[in-house]
């Protein structure tokens, strides 16, 4: 949709903040591996569709009939006029209704008895691809649970819970009024992960900007500016050389399990399975 993004997508001057060396390969691919070669190890810009887009473990960012996503559900609320406050949304329900208790519950992998992930809190979770340890986000994370909780999941202090729903509230009106703004500085621009299946297909697990996403996604914008790192790419057909799995915090089963119920947008809160 070539409006949406001359419209929405636009790129900010710079400004006195530190501005990183990202490579912007939006009109010369769309397609993130070759994206990746190109990019000689810099971080770099593609558009993508936000139909492949998914955050929150697996939650799809596309409005379609059963939408997921609880922020994406709150921006359509709050945009058709159906709640008023973060009490009457989606999102105070996902915050009370999804209390994962260990964090193999928070990926949805719990069905897995053995896992190792059982004896770490919810915040500890990790993905088989990531770097950092479970010790470590569970240090890294038990700060923002001690403050009012943490955006991924409940239970939230109600402080916590108006803050992120004001969030959506304000960059609903803020995209609606002046489109999107992308800048070069460190949290300027939607951060995706691409998840390869073994056939080659792609999604995107967004890291960093899902309330942006949401917002766009609510205002039926169809493509997005992300910014890929060309080493973040999961691949499921190197599940055996994830860090997790070869640290032995997933065994290779439970890496993949996760892979697939990510890749078909089936969220940990869902309580179904890929099999």
């Amino acid at each position: 949709m070539i409006y949406a993004i001359m419209r929405f997508t636009k790129t900010r001057g710079r400004s006195n903040t530190p501005q990183l060396n990202v490579l912007d390969l939006r009109k010369i691919s769309s397609e993130p591996v070759s994206a990746a070669y190109l990019s000689r190890n810099r971080a770099f810009l593609l558009d993508v569709p936000i139909s492949q887009c998914s955050g929150l473990i697996g939650a799809s960012l596309e409005i379609r009939s059963d939408v997921d996503h609880p922020y994406v559900r709150t921006a359509l609320e709050i945009l058709a006029g159906h709640c008023s406050n973060y009490e009457e949304s989606s999102l105070h329900k996902f915050y009370t209704s999804f209390q994962p208790k260990n964090a193999a519950d928070a990926l949805g992998i719990e069905i897995y008895q053995s896992s190792s992930l059982q004896q770490f809190p919810p915040h500890a979770r990790v993905l088989p691809w990531d770097t950092m340890s479970v010790k470590k986000k569970s240090e890294t994370y038990i700060k923002r649970v001690n403050t009012g909780g943490t955006s991924v999941f409940g239970p939230v202090s109600r402080e916590k819970g108006r803050l992120e729903y004001n969030r959506i509230r304000s960059l609903l009106d803020s995209i609606s009024k002046t489109g999107y703004y992308r800048t070069n500085e460190k949290d300027g621009d939607i951060v995706v992960h691409p998840l390869l299946s073994t056939s080659g297909s792609i999604r995107y697990e967004v890291t960093n900007g899902a309330h942006r996403v949401a917002v766009l996604s609510a205002l039926r914008i169809e493509n997005v500016t992300v910014r890929i790192n060309h080493s973040c790419f999961a691949r499921e057909n190197e599940a055996a050389f994830w860090p997790q799995v070869q640290n032995g915090t997933f065994k290779q089963s439970e890496a993949v399990h996760l892979f697939r119920n990510m890749f078909n947008c089936i969220p940990p809160w869902k309580k179904r399975y890929y099999e």
